[in-house]
């Protein structure tokens, strides 16, 4: 069974339970004294279940489901300390998890996952007080880090890697206040370089080297404030000599272009 399902199955059992034992059908849709939702609730919008769960003087409490249009499951949250603290599980419409994490004050906190439609962890983000803070991760089909980005308070502040499916430096770089700054690297999936530079506030800057597939210097560009202002070519451009490398160099050369480097 597949592990979103799995939860989901768990998720029901423990609701059944809960309303067994709380009563809440006695209870449902009530206010208390001072016109606080109170007991357990089904909010029903156009014929439709928004959601359930039980409320404790206006405040969430325990486990509460939240479904799609078609009455799938959409999400599933347990709250905790008075609504404050809620562990929250997302799913896709297929009914395979989509993500899990926490929220404190309704505000992403802690660790966050991210799965693909077959529950594939496909990155992993950091958070405190619904900041990003830490390192974000993407992750390829078999599970391997394929990029990492530092966040501090929100913004990028650190190292940025990405690599290859098979292991090796993809791209080194470094962003200062959410702007590239820094020496600037990339490598062709054999491991030599593809690309070294430098950026000021995400403005490429000074000389920029071009290497061919084989690590050789093939041309020097110069840039001021984000503009190239002359050309060196060192060696004469030779098209790769595999299908593979062209793909790669054709995808370096769409992605440089948006980081303003024209390869």
């Amino acid at each position: 069974m597949k592990r979103g399902l799995l939860l989901i199955v768990m998720v029901l059992t423990g609701l059944v339970f809960i309303q067994k034992a709380t009563g809440q059908n006695d209870t449902l849709n009530q206010y208390d004294k001072n016109g606080k939702m109170h007991g357990y609730w089904k909010r029903v919008k156009n014929d439709t279940l928004m959601y359930e769960g039980r409320f404790e003087h206006g405040a969430p409490t325990g486990l509460f489901i939240y479904y799609y249009g078609n009455k799938s499951i959409k999400s599933t949250v347990l709250y905790s300390d008075k609504g404050k603290v809620a562990r929250t599980i997302l799913y896709h419409p297929s009914g395979a998890m989509m993500a899990a994490g926490k929220y404190v004050d309704q505000k992403k906190d802690s660790t966050w996952r991210y799965y693909n439609e077959y529950e594939i962890m496909v990155s992993s983000e950091e958070y405190v007080s619904g900041k990003g803070h830490g390192i974000w991760k993407k992750y390829n089909m078999e599970g391997k880090v394929i990029e990492e980005v530092t966040y501090k308070d929100g913004v990028k502040e650190g190292d940025w890697i990405q690599y290859f499916d098979n292991g090796k430096v993809k791209l080194k770089a470094t962003y200062r206040n959410n702007l590239l700054e820094g020496n600037f690297l990339l490598y062709y999936s054999s491991g030599v370089f593809c690309v070294s530079g430098r950026y000021e506030k995400s403005l490429p800057v000074g000389t920029w080297v071009f290497y061919n597939t084989k690590g050789e210097v093939e041309r020097k560009d110069i840039y001021k404030d984000g503009r190239r202002i002359s050309t060196e070519q060192i060696l004469p451009v030779v098209m790769p000599d595999t299908e593979e490398s062209r793909r790669e160099v054709d995808a370096f050369r769409r992605q440089l272009r948006n980081w303003g480097i024209e390869m």
